[in-house]
Formats: C-alpha cells, structure tokens, sequence
C-alpha cells in the first residue's frame, strides 16, 4: 500500500508505503527525503531537482560559454503550482499509485518547467520533466537538461549499462563500447590540469549506486541518456 499524509501546516508532503517513505517540500516542490529500509537515498540537505548546468571544460571557456550560456548556471524558478493525487492504475492489478505534481515559471528564460512523480506501492517512482518555452523567445543553448540528486558519501559504488570504462560525451564517444561496468566514484574522476567537467558515461540504459553494502538506487532512463557520479 501507498498513501500520502497532506497536512497543510506542515512544510513538507509526505508520501509513505510498506517500506519506504518519501518527502516533497512544499516551498520549492523539491523531493528532500528518500527512505527505504530506513536507509536515507539522500545526502544531508540533498534533493533531486532539475538541472540545466555543468562545469565548464577548457574549449567552453575558450567559446565564453560561460557568459554566453550563463543564463542555465541558475535560474530563477518560481514554484506556482503543486497536487498531489491518488489514483487506481488501469491496468494490470490497479494497484494504487500516487502522483505528485510541481510546477515552476522561470522569467528569466520565459519558460514554464513541470515534473511530475508517479509513486508506486514498492517504492519505484517514475519522474517525467517537461519544458514548455514561449513562442519566438530566443535563449541560448543549456549544457544539460536533466535532474541532479546528491547522494549520501558511502554510496560511492557505480554499475552502469552504457559505454565505458572511460569517460565520453555525445562528441567523443565512439571509442568506448557499450557495456556492463563496475566504477568507484573516485576512480570516475580525470585530474586534468584545471578542474572542469569529468566522468560523463553516454548511451547509459540502466545506472545502479550503491554503499559496498549493495543499498542505493537503481536509475533507468526511458531512452539512453547521459549520466555521472
């Protein structure tokens, strides 16, 4: 079972099941706590949010990107809208999931952005990101655009599907297969000369972190995509 505790004077929604519970605060529509086991998915103050930004490399500096993309680095996102619902699936044994819904306008770039998070009694959660811009507005283009999670330090332990072992980007990727690799989060790390952007795996199908204990997440994107620790 699943069921969400929406107290109105409480700063954070609760949704909660058999073995897991989940936390949404109510100020930013962030998600801020992700139990299961009674073990924190998330760092100390950590969130999963959205996320435009990247750190620069050398050939972005030699382009001032950083001046010329530096409206993505952070920007403005008010929360106008947040629900949560519970509903019966359709299909199959129309288990009962619930849906939260967050919604933000970001003036600066004239964008709307909606997440919604759909929470299943096991304590899978799918979350679907959506950008809609206004029509003629002209920004330039994001490094990124995903969602960023900080996760405790002891779950340092990388296994992904997707290529590898060295890191590789959309531009650079050809050389490293697709495969199953195993990778602490240290050893992810190029110490190039200036520290800029590191560790990218591409065509990632499923991505699993983990303590050495085994507990953490497993992440699977709809479509191959992008993803570092």
């Amino acid at each position: 079972k699943v069921k969400f505790i929406n107290k109105k004077n409480e700063p954070v929604l609760r949704v909660v099941g058999d073995n897991f519970a989940l936390g949404f605060d109510r100020t930013t529509g962030w998600l801020t706590q992700y139990e299961v086991g009674g073990t924190n998915m998330l760092g100390n103050g950590g969130t999963l949010k959205a996320n435009f930004w990247r750190a620069l490399t050398d050939n972005d500096m030699g382009a001032d990107f950083q001046h010329k993309l530096g409206v993505w680095r952070n920007p403005e996102m008010q929360l106008t809208a947040f629900d949560v619902q519970k509903e019966k699936q359709a299909t199959g044994d129309k288990q009962t999931i619930i849906t939260v819904k967050a919604s933000y306008d970001m003036p600066k770039v004239e964008a709307k952005l909606f997440l919604t998070y759909t929470i299943y009694p096991t304590g899978r959660v799918d979350v679907e990101e959506t950008m809609q811009t206004t029509p003629g507005k002209k920004n330039p283009d994001m490094f990124r655009f995903g969602m960023l999670m900080q996760m405790p330090y002891d779950m340092d332990e990388s296994t992904f599907y997707g290529r590898g072992p060295v890191e590789n980007y959309s531009d650079r990727k050809e050389s490293q297969l697709v495969g199953i690799y195993k990778q602490n989060v240290d050893d992810q790390f190029f110490a190039y000369v200036r520290p800029q952007e590191t560790g990218t795996k591409s065509d990632i199908r499923v991505w699993k972190q983990t303590n050495k204990a085994g507990q953490g997440l497993v992440i699977r994107p709809f479509e191959p995509c992008s993803m570092s620790a």
